[in-house]
């Protein structure tokens, strides 16, 4: 079981690194469409560990999903907390940074 739990670390660990290497990297798909790996840059992460441009982009484009999902859904609130579960899930609030794929239309956003 060991060996299972340390072999399972390593993939997440070299998925974890894959995934810090595209994000934010532009990826050109069919058509006028093209998607970045995006995830919520906090505040108190420093300038000299993600460029002032790519932090916006990230942030930008998670407020613009967040935009989205309130069109899309209904709020489903926690009933004993009161909080909005959709955006604290968009924007990883009391969870481990998600990382999200943007999918985007050229004339759009």
């Amino acid at each position: 079981m060991i060996f299972i739990e340390s072999k399972n670390h390593f993939y997440a660990m070299q998925l974890f690194e894959e995934l810090q290497n595209l994000l934010g990297v532009k990826k050109d798909l069919e058509q006028e469409f093209s998607c970045r790996v995006v995830q919520r840059i906090h505040e108190d992460v420093p300038e000299t560990a993600i460029a002032l441009d790519e932090r916006v982009e990230c942030n930008s484009k998670i407020a613009v999903a967040l935009s989205l999902m309130d069109e899309c859904f209904l709020p489903i609130v926690d009933q004993r907390t009161g909080i909005n579960l959709i955006r604290n899930v968009v924007y990883s609030c009391g969870y481990a940074s998600f990382y999200q794929l943007a999918v985007v239309h050229a004339n759009r956003y």
